[in-house]
């Protein structure tokens, strides 16, 4: 192959209702999203730009050639991020009302892993390294 990416800049998420999700990941990420109009918002993170797209607008992106799935049929991908201490976010999360799907739980490859799933069935798995004893 020739080419390759070299990093991920852009992550779209498609979404039935922007503002809610919006109002769903300021609480979540601390970090204030951008109402770019025709049911779009952006978050600027780190190193990369979450864009929450309406459905029906990422429909019209896909020109008719890619399906937008329905998100209740289940999901289809899971977003990871890490974070200091995996406990310590369950326990952020939960003061700030977002359920936990799963975890935290030890995994054999030497992490503490849990996750949410925000309003549209994303999964959103984060997770810390487990201490040393």
């Amino acid at each position: 192959m020739t080419q390759s990416p070299k990093s991920v800049n852009v992550i779209t998420l498609f979404v039935e209702d922007p503002l809610l999700s919006k109002a769903f990941y300021e609480r979540i990420f601390d970090v204030v999203g951008v109402d770019e109009g025709h049911g779009t918002v952006i978050f600027q993170l780190d190193n990369l730009f979450l864009r929450l797209l309406r459905r029906a607008e990422a429909e019209g992106e896909m020109l008719g050639r890619v399906s937008v799935a329905n998100p209740r049929s289940g999901t289809t991908v899971q977003l990871a991020f890490s974070v200091d201490d995996a406990d310590a976010f369950c326990t952020e999360l939960a003061e700030r009302g977002v359920s936990i799907a799963y975890g935290p739980v030890d995994r054999p490859w030497g992490r503490r892993n849990a996750a949410f799933v925000d309003p549209d069935g994303h999964v959103w798995q984060f997770g810390s390294d487990i201490p040393a004893s």
